[in-house]
């Protein structure tokens, strides 16, 4: 997800007011951005890439290639640790499971996309996360959310995306004929290929991973990259993890204002997201500024306006 660096002068804003509209580019005069690590969105080339540190993201749709707007997310943490290599002491393979790494060109250009071959069903040929039951990775017993990026071989067939500690924990599948081959997509639940039948939760000790495996048209075969795991009711976007969970620190996007003529005081500002849906926000305006929430209903922004 990328939240572009670009914010220029608005003088009216959806349900009018003054304001600041959303660009790629450099963020406006006045304003502030901090991050406090790396961020990942997609570029205008489609292409997932990396931001620096204090580097406000614009993020982009893969394909079509589109800009949807500046990308203001919370903390989150990635629990699921070797996002990008699975023949690590990090997984385990059961059987006659194949797992090739760096076999394709990944989502975000270098070539860390694994093939995994030969998958059935869970307990015979599958995978998973070693360290799943390693404890306080989660709050105890709060909800997760998966995602991972997926280019299918198998034209048909279901993937199995469950938990190490077994279905109650969490288990969801995703349809590879819903899925376009030769093409990497992100899955996670509600994408139109996955059906959940159990949402992920952390244990009471805080610990969950994730299993790979096979429920029908085994034996399936599939390039697997960027599996995240993460406390949270949505995804949000990639953290790469090596040995250990990593956090991406939250987006922190000050707005100033007092350069639009706004004095101090409580308002109602107006943020229209990517799919220019709004969501209006008591906020309150001090020393000339306001900080942009990151839990908002979206996280890509187009446009802030004080109604």
């Amino acid at each position: 997800m990328n939240l572009g660096l670009g914010l220029q002068l608005g003088n009216r804003g959806s349900g009018g007011g003054s304001g600041f509209t959303l660009a790629p580019g450099a963020a406006p005069s006045g304003s502030t951005f901090t991050r406090a690590s790396t961020g990942y969105a997609y570029n205008s080339s489609g292409t997932l890439a990396s931001n620096a540190i204090d580097v406000l993201r614009d993020d982009y749709s893969a394909s079509p290639v589109v800009w949807l707007g500046k990308l203001i997310e919370p903390a989150r943490t990635n629990g699921s640790r070797d996002s990008q290599a699975f023949t690590t002491a990090r997984w385990t393979r059961r059987n006659a499971i194949s797992v090739t790494d760096n076999s394709i060109v990944a989502p975000d250009g270098t070539t860390t996309g694994a093939l995994l071959a030969n998958v059935t069903g869970s307990g015979s040929n599958d995978m998973f996360e070693a360290g799943f039951s390693l404890s306080s990775r989660f709050p105890s017993s709060t909800a997760l959310a998966w995602s991972l990026w997926v280019r299918p071989v198998s034209t048909s067939g279901t993937l199995v995306v469950s938990s190490p500690h077994g279905t109650s924990f969490g288990n969801a599948s995703v349809n590879l004929a819903l899925l376009t081959a030769g093409v990497w997509t992100r899955v996670y639940p509600g994408h139109p290929a996955v059906t959940t039948t159990t949402a992920f939760t952390s244990t009471a000790g805080g610990a969950n991973g994730l299993l790979f495996a096979c429920s029908a048209g085994a034996p399936i075969s599939f390039y697997l990259w960027g599996p995240q795991l993460e406390a949270g009711a949505a995804y949000s976007s990639y953290i790469p993890t090596t040995t250990v969970s990593v956090t991406r620190a939250a987006d922190a996007l000050v707005l100033n204002w007092a350069s639009r003529g706004v004095a101090d005081g409580s308002y109602t500002m107006r943020y229209t997201f990517d799919d220019n849906t709004t969501q209006d926000v008591a906020t309150t305006v001090a020393s000339g500024t306001a900080t942009v929430p990151t839990n908002l209903n979206r996280a890509w922004i187009k446009r802030v306006a004080k109604l």
